[in-house]
């Protein structure tokens, strides 16, 4: 930070069998000079986060009675292991273990953006009429759901960012790019800007021009960006690509 001093920021978790999945966030402060802890703060995530982001809650609570009574059921069949991991994914941001982005504001607080990301691999085998088979996989990389976390002395302040984001075969270079301007959190993320003041008691989003119907480019039935890169606090440069056609956008936050 400003003064010098060293700021870890991490995950908290809780491991199950072999299992580790992520139940909150911490923040510890060295000293400048002989690296006393002067600060540690961890907070596990707050319940109406967790209402939103995480798949099992937010699945359970559109069941009817009549799912609730076949999902007992299965629960009955279910080893130690997978029961004591359904215990503890309630409590937990199951695909939340990648830090988006952290840093420090003008005040200096921490902020850091968890995005959650997963893969499925998906293969195939035809056989065709003189008995040929043909095996296909493919690769779907998820980009979903944000947490955002500010820590205010020793006070964590939570938020989240319902989307979703599939690339299919191509991995994304990097998925979101986070700017700290005039007391705002600006995520630029895959069609949309997420803005929220720095308390992030006010989260609202913005889609990008380039991704309007109207903005069409020749050869470009559809586009994303795979690359970003953050000029200053005011302009990102990215390019939107499909296939082998590539368009630049420079992209002003205002």
């Amino acid at each position: 930070d400003e003064e010098g001093n060293v700021n870890l920021l991490g995950l908290e978790g809780e491991q199950v069998y072999s299992k580790l999945v992520t139940t909150g966030v911490s923040r510890i402060v060295y000293g400048n000079e002989d690296l006393e802890e002067l600060l540690a703060v961890s907070k596990n995530f707050e319940s109406e986060v967790l209402e939103n982001v995480n798949d099992i809650q937010t699945q359970e609570a559109s069941y009817n009675k009549r799912q609730r009574k076949r999902k007992k059921r299965r629960e009955r069949k279910l080893t130690a292991e997978q029961k004591a991991y359904n215990e503890v994914a309630k409590r937990a941001a199951l695909n939340a273990n990648f830090i988006a982005y952290s840093g420090i504001d003008e005040n200096g607080d921490a902020i850091i953006v968890l995005e959650e990301q997963h893969l499925v691999v998906v293969t195939t085998t035809t056989t065709d009429a003189n008995g040929n088979t043909t095996t296909t996989t493919t690769y779907y990389y998820h980009y979903d759901d944000l947490i955002m976390a500010k820590f205010i002395d020793d006070e964590v302040v939570q938020n989240y960012y319902k989307k979703s984001f599939v690339s299919v075969n191509v991995p994304l270079q990097k998925s979101l790019d986070v700017l700290l301007k005039d007391g705002e959190i600006n995520i630029m993320t895959q069609g949309h800007i997420v803005k929220t003041d720095y308390d992030l008691q006010n989260v609202k989003d913005y889609e990008l021009k380039a991704f309007e119907r109207k903005d069409r480019i020749p050869g470009m039935r559809k586009k994303f960006f795979t690359y970003r890169k953050t000029i200053d606090e005011n302009t990102i440069l990215a390019p939107a690509q499909f296939r082998r056609k590539v368009a630049w956008y420079k992209i002003s936050i205002k």
